[in-house]
């Protein structure tokens, strides 16, 4: 469970600062932050929601720290062995990701790269589950519009 866990919290932290070596550093303050804070646990909301909730809030402190010193895109050099075709692909969706309105882009984040259920979603950024539902709805048809804008319109 441990190293699910572990690996939803790094994809949660490579979602926001979308660099590999900011996201093992988020992710281990991240576990600083739950040992430091396991008293406070009260469990209204499952452990693991509560991780993640620590992990979102890491997450949004090290945006506004402004900390990301580094450029926000992997270099394309970093993905030498992925075909054309995958790194074009994945610099279309990285493009995408960037024009959605911040929320949209945190519960596709904490859903498709942490993921998380749901009711996880939810309970993490404290929404009803018909919130998340619908957001994570109207989150994925814009994405899919932008992606079309980004690819030229192609099929």
């Amino acid at each position: 469970m441990l190293l699910s866990l572990d690996r939803k919290i790094w994809g949660i932290a490579y979602s926001y600062s979308k660099n590999a070596e900011d996201a093992r550093d988020i992710a281990q303050e991240v576990r600083l932050r739950i040992i430091e804070k396991g008293e406070s646990y009260r469990g209204g909301a499952s452990l693991e929601t509560w991780m993640y909730r620590i992990a979102v809030n890491v997450c949004r402190d090290h945006a506004r720290s402004g900390a990301r010193k580094r450029k926000r895109e992997v270099p394309m050099e970093e993905d030498v062995e992925a075909p054309s075709e995958d790194r074009e692909a994945l610099f279309a969706l990285r493009t995408a990701l960037e024009g959605l309105p911040a929320r949209q882009r945190q519960l596709l984040s904490l859903r498709e790269f942490g993921g998380l259920s749901y009711k996880e979603v939810a309970g993490v950024l404290g929404l009803s589950l018909g919130s998340v539902e619908s957001g994570l709805f109207d989150a994925r048809a814009r994405l899919a519009k932008i992606l079309d804008r980004v690819r030229g319109g192609e099929k």
